[in-house]
């Protein structure tokens, strides 16, 4: 059921994410995925919901093709590993479309749920990350969307912040 509710909301999210844009690279695929992976996070961690890790692979500005692993056999870090395993295919290999054609991954991302130290703040914090990575940029980079939850079930969004990450999928 989960599993359904997570495509169906992915797909349903064509509201443009805002993020901050002094992130340094500006790359298309960057902007695209955050995109289509901020309001799909944001629909699913709002009413406490587990945000099973998921990843995006950017084909073309405008094409988000989900990738995800699901099984509830397997613990959150083994469908974070396997996630990564089908990305690292995925840029290697490129994505195969409908039409049976094949396209280089203009960029890829990693979403996750996590806790993290938000500069200013002391202790640990919820947060939404969202890795991304392409071929031409030789760094990889996290655009980390820290919230709190208040006693009544909202969500309030903190200031996001960008990361620097080590490059996970292309060899450099």
């Amino acid at each position: 059921m989960l599993r359904a509710a997570v495509f169906a909301l992915l797909l349903s999210a064509t509201a443009a994410a805002q993020p901050d844009a002094d992130f340094g690279t500006g790359h298309p695929g960057f902007q695209a995925a955050l995109e289509y992976a901020i309001p799909f996070g944001k629909e699913i961690v709002a009413p406490g919901d587990t945000l099973v890790p998921f990843g995006l692979v950017i084909t073309s500005p405008s094409v988000p093709n989900v990738v995800q692993v699901w099984d509830e056999t397997l613990t959150g870090q083994e469908m974070i590993m396997m996630t990564v395993h089908s990305l690292r295919s995925i840029s290697a290999e490129g994505m195969t479309g409908d039409d049976g054609s094949t396209r280089p991954a203009l960029a890829v991302a990693l979403v996750l749920d996590i806790l993290t130290d938000v500069p200013g703040r002391s202790g640990k914090t919820d947060a939404l990350a969202v890795i991304l990575e392409a071929p031409d940029v030789p760094e990889a980079t996290s655009y980390i969307l820290p919230y709190v939850r208040d006693g009544e079930g909202g969500i309030r969004y903190l200031d996001p912040y960008w990361r620097p990450q080590p490059p996970m999928l292309w060899a450099r």
